[in-house]
């Protein structure tokens, strides 16, 4: 690409000073803000490529007139200072902040590669366990990738670098420790720290925050993907806020067939787009956030529900518009996870642009009414049918990525339900009828009973890494206060079979003490109690086994020296020691300090404050054995707990970190 004189360049400014004067004089002379708001160029803007990978979107007039010229001239100087760089040139400064970067520039990235034959495991676990989920690469398209890395890395580019450490580390985040051992005989722990690190150095070499190639944004997704999972809300909120911008910059929220684009560009471009809105509410929701602008200011549609050798570089739409005629779109394909994720997000989308209501157990529609269940209940039933008549129907429970989506749908169905109705929709200002209770016990049930088919079918632990990111707190919470205010109802027995195998499969909740998982296990214990009581007026010479996961919790609460209260103390919640070295930092490796441990002590002393008041309910509802047994649930307390405990950075509490 040709450098740009100063006197070409000159002139080219002094065209956009015309321009800009020109477009000046015109909003003087009447033109009104709506009009402007609603004119093509206002709003529709138009994608500016600088090469085959390279592309920026504008959408304004002055730089729909000369953006072109200026972001050559710019792009061309970037890039080719940016091919002169060497691996081991440090990271630019700017980039620390977000990705904790302190000493990458002494080690150079290409060293972190795996060998060849490693590559090709990761590729492949990567395959399994991560892309029926996401869908962000083109098989056939990486395969040859992953081939070229394999003969020689030195020779990729930094976009593709990006884009493969981002795959080495989440494969890696997706094995569980005895899998990663035994397949690429290394430890779970000591890899995704490399490959962290490697990823990150990467991103940051591939200068991704004014990147204009879809595969380095596409990397950065990718590792949203498994980082999410040991980061507090919060700061997931505004890592995927960064992913956003910069696909806005590459035009992403405009639909590729607006833009003129070609078959599979659109198509990759849909798929990152919604992976990234889905990343953005999941992080707003975690952080209890209405602010969604961009769920309703986007054109790019959802998506086909495709495999990846239906779609291929250079495809025309009449290729295309063949295939889909020859195997149809509603069927269970490659992408049916991501598909119906889509789909359901679409189904809101067009409810609440429309101003009718948000999505039940969220508050993301403008000035949404109160909606009354009932219409909930048909718009649940319309989505339920929509996604059965599209894809369920299609789905063979003998193919582990179709039982996930069977799952997941009537999970979100069940889920939609219970917060529809959900007891805190009642304000506490009249008893819950007995029918809305019969139907609350039986979605939160069916909640639980998805959730442990999650945990316990074989052929799913391979999608572990993203399930467990699902824990489902309200219909626990929903199950044990109805056991602690009717523990003698016929089922009990079975649903504490149900309860006993949640704490079972999800250890944390006893081993790791958090402001949530405590009030969990003291509500566990106190809704036992209460069976006990009942039981033993009922007959007391009756002898009433204690499940397992029950007589851990009173162990340990035992042994706290506090019973009653089991344990709990508002110190626990934070490290004992936060100056401690952590485990998850390198001694003498090139990751440094990281930047959690050196605000560990701020960060200590505001949580407690932001958390006195809550933690102080938790206290008063757990402080005797048996009064107020059978007292109202406080259902705002347990919002708030729940929203504090996903903005909880979990790498202060688990023994492990990435």
């Amino acid at each position: 690409m040709r450098r740009l004189g100063p006197r070409m360049l000159l002139e080219r400014l002094h065209r956009a000073n015309r321009l800009l004067r020109t477009h000046s004089a015109d909003e003087s002379v009447g033109r009104s803000p709506s009009a402007a708001a609603s004119s093509p160029s206002s709003t529709q803007g138009k994608l500016i490529l600088t090469n085959e990978r390279n592309a920026r979107f504008v959408d304004n007039d002055l730089w729909n007139s000369v953006g072109g010229e200026l972001l050559e001239a710019h792009e061309t100087n970037y890039e080719e200072h940016s091919e002169t760089d060497s691996n081991n040139d440090p990271i630019d400064d700017s980039y620390d902040l977000i990705l904790e970067l302190y000493s990458t520039g002494r080690t150079s990235i290409v060293t972190l590669h795996p060998p060849a034959s490693d590559i090709w495991k990761l590729w492949r676990v990567y395959l399994d366990n991560v892309n029926p989920l996401s869908k962000l690469v083109h098989r056939p398209v990486t395969e040859k990738l992953i081939q070229r890395a394999c003969e020689d890395v030195r020779s990729i580019d930094r976009a593709s670098e990006a884009l493969l450490f981002a795959m080495y580390f989440t494969a890696v985040g997706s094995l569980s420790p005895d899998e990663c051992q035994n397949l690429l005989s290394d430890s779970k722990s000591v890899l995704q720290k490399r490959y962290r690190y490697a990823c990150r150095g990467a991103l940051a070499r591939a200068k991704f925050l004014r990147t204009s190639d879809l595969r380095v944004l596409t990397a950065f997704v990718i590792y949203l993907l498994s980082a999410r999972t040991n980061i507090d809300g919060r700061t997931l909120w505004s890592l995927t806020g960064v992913a956003s911008r910069i696909a806005q910059g590459l035009g992403l929220h405009r639909d590729g067939v607006s833009l003129g684009l070609p078959v599979f560009e659109t198509e990759m471009r849909r798929r990152l787009w919604w992976q990234i809105l889905w990343l953005e509410f999941r992080s707003a929701e975690k952080t209890g956030s209405t602010q969604l602008g961009e769920f309703y200011h986007f054109e790019t549609k959802p998506p086909r529900n495709v495999d990846d050798i239906d779609i291929w570089p250079g495809q025309t739409e009449e290729e295309l518009e063949e295939v889909m005629s020859r195997r149809g779109e509603d069927r269970a394909t490659e992408m049916i996870n991501v598909a119906l994720r889509c789909e359901n997000g679409n189904f809101w989308k067009e409810r609440m642009t429309k101003g009718s209501t948000p999505a039940p157990g969220l508050n993301y529609a403008p000035n949404a009414p109160q909606e009354d269940p009932r219409h909930n209940d048909d718009l649940i039933d319309e989505l339920e049918n929509r996604v059965q008549d599209r894809f369920v129907r299609y789905c063979d429970p003998s193919v582990p990525q179709e039982l996930l989506a069977m799952i997941h749908i009537r999970g979100a169905a069940a889920y939609m339900r219970l917060m529809a109705h959900h007891p805190k929709q009642w304000k506490g200002h009249t008893p819950i009828p007995e029918e809305q209770r019969r139907r609350l016990w039986g979605w939160a049930v069916k909640i639980i009973d998805l959730d442990l088919l999650l945990c316990t079918t074989p052929s799913l632990q391979r999608f572990a890494w993203h399930s467990n990111e699902y824990i489902q707190w309200q219909a626990l919470v929903y199950l044990l206060e109805e056991l602690r205010k009717h523990p003698t109802r016929d089922d009990a027995a079975e649903a504490w079979d149900k309860v006993d195998s949640i704490f079972e499969h999800h250890a944390m909740f006893i081993d790791v003490k958090i402001p949530l998982h405590t009030a969990v296990c003291t509500l566990a214990l106190r809704a036992w109690l209460a069976r006990e009581q009942a039981l033993q007026e009922r007959d007391p010479q009756s002898a009433l086994q204690v499940p397992p996961r029950i007589l851990r919790i009173r162990q340990q609460r035992e042994e706290s020296g506090n019973p009653n209260l089991g344990g709990w103390a508002p110190s626990q919640s934070v490290p004992a020691q936060p100056s401690q070295q952590p485990p998850w930092d390198f001694h003498s490796g090139p990751l440094g300090q990281s930047f959690s441990e050196s605000m560990a002590d701020a960060r200590a002393n505001e949580y407690l404050a932001a958390n006195a008041d809550p933690l102080q309910a938790v206290h008063d509802h757990a402080t005797s054995n048996g009064a107020g047994l059978d007292s109202e649930m406080d259902w705002g307390m347990w919002d708030y707990l729940i929203n504090d405990y996903e903005n909880t950075d979990m790498t202060e509490f688990l023994s492990t970190d990435i």
